[in-house]
């Protein structure tokens, strides 16, 4: 099962804000609610402040489908580094990452999904079909690119508007 090679798509773009701009927007875990065809939201599960260790219930759906995850919290470096683990830290269903850097008096924001070896519905997907392993793998990271580029275009409207 080549699953395991952790397939992932990163999309970035430039903000015209500063990085404080930017972390204020990507620290709140549900503004990609409002821009994601499938993230609905989330709650933390532990009283602030958030960091490493800090763990969430995200809400999501596609079609008729619903779910929820726990993700964890592993790495939080305001202005700079948000990354966190959907289900079990050692075996996660993904990993999510946003990374900032300075460029001037703008931001570059990249925005990183990595496909994990845990239990998952793609992993169940490509079980029942070994031989569309490449397909279903294929339509799933499409599926998160165009999440991806929507929640950063959102995230870019949100911080420039701070500015």
């Amino acid at each position: 099962m080549k699953l395991f090679d952790f397939p992932c798509v990163a999309v970035s773009t430039t903000i015209e804000a500063p990085l404080a701009a930017v972390w204020s927007v990507v620290d709140d875990i549900n503004a990609p609610a409002s821009f994601s065809q499938e993230f609905d939201g989330a709650d933390w599960t532990d009283e602030g402040p958030h960091g490493v260790g800090s763990t969430f219930v995200g809400r999501n759906h596609r079609g008729d489908n619903s779910w929820t995850t726990t993700s964890t919290v592993t790495a939080w470096i305001p202005d700079n580094l948000f990354t966190f683990v959907v289900g079990e830290v050692n075996e996660p269903l993904a990993i999510w990452s946003f990374s900032l850097h300075r460029e001037g008096d703008r931001t570059r924001l990249t925005f990183v999904a990595t496909l994990g070896r845990g239990e998952s519905g793609v992993s169940r997907a490509v079980s029942a079909n070994p031989d569309r392993e490449e397909e279903i793998v294929a339509g799933r990271l499409a599926l998160w690119q165009s999440n991806m580029t929507a929640t950063l275009e959102g995230i870019k409207s949100l911080a420039e508007s701070i500015n």
